[in-house]
């Protein structure tokens, strides 16, 4: 699925008059007519980050959006519970941990020492 945003594409029905062959606007307008029925989905943006090791602690990890130490009062992930665990999100503010994949990195440059 991929949503998008319907208002967004700056398009409307069409006039049957502006066309030599008025069945270009009806197709046109049962196009339109589908994409206005269509549900309405409530949606939040991705956010993409990485893990880091933690500025403290280079045996922890934190993300690199939030910087977030703290999870339930104790450390954040250290580089075993990401590991066993497969932390690809973090549980403090949501983000998606595939930042380095996005930019077209192998391995997450920035903390293949403290999560490999």
């Amino acid at each position: 699925m991929r949503p998008i945003d319907a208002d967004a594409l700056g398009i409307g029905k069409a006039k049957r008059d502006a066309f030599v062959n008025p069945a270009y606007a009806d197709g046109w307008n049962s196009a339109i007519d589908v994409i206005n029925a269509a549900e309405t989905l409530d949606v939040v943006p991705v956010v993409h980050s990485r893990w880091i090791p933690a500025d403290l602690d280079k045996d922890y990890v934190t993300c690199e959006n939030c910087k977030r130490l703290k999870l339930d009062g104790r450390m954040a992930w250290n580089k075993e519970m990401q590991a066993e665990w497969g932390m690809n999100w973090c549980p403090n503010c949501g983000a998606k941990m595939d930042k380095h994949v996005r930019e077209g990195r192998k391995n997450n440059d920035r903390t293949t020492e403290a999560v490999q």
